[in-house]
């Protein structure tokens, strides 16, 4: 049983000489995070990498682990080079952040400068799902998109974006 400080829960079923390493794989696919910006806590031990699923259990058939996602590990994938990893962080940020929030759209709005057209893409399509009717900052980033943005199809889905977000 794996459960986030939200509250989230999830159960996963493992071997017990499975890594903890695929834990964090697994988890990161159910819960869309990355698998290295978390960390996992039994009792007040964080559990490595290369350690078993066995080696926490004590006989237990359940293992309750506490999940924590670093934020300063998504951040630092957010300047990556790699823009799969600029992907999957801002992907992870949206996950955890609540609707509205102006530092994730602040973050999402600035992924709409990245230098990949599918990176931008996405930023616009998270605008919509982050960004409440009337946000002038969504508005005004999607505006400078349609008249800006080098590929055709990032500037086509800001236009029909805008009239979604737009009071």
């Amino acid at each position: 049983e794996l459960r986030s400080l939200s509250g989230q829960q999830t159960m996963l079923e493992m071997d017990r000489r499975a890594s903890v390493r695929e834990l964090l794989q697994q988890l990161s696919v159910t819960w869309e995070v990355m698998a290295d910006c978390l960390k996992l806590i039994v009792g007040t031990q964080v559990l490595g990498a290369f350690d078993t699923i066995g080696d926490h259990c004590a006989g237990a058939s359940v293992l309750s682990v506490l999940a924590v996602v670093s934020l300063d590990g998504v951040h630092k994938r957010l300047n990556s080079g790699n823009k799969h990893h600029r992907l999957m962080a801002l992907k992870t940020l949206t996950n955890l952040s609540p609707r509205g929030s102006e530092a994730l759209i602040d973050e999402i709005c600035s992924r709409l400068q990245d230098q990949d057209a599918y990176l931008r893409l996405t930023a616009v399509e998270m605008l919509l799902h982050v960004s409440t009717k009337g946000c002038q900052q969504a508005v005004d980033a999607l505006i400078v998109c349609c008249r800006r943005d080098a590929c055709r199809e990032v500037r086509y889905h800001a236009l029909e974006a805008l009239p979604q977000l737009a009071e």
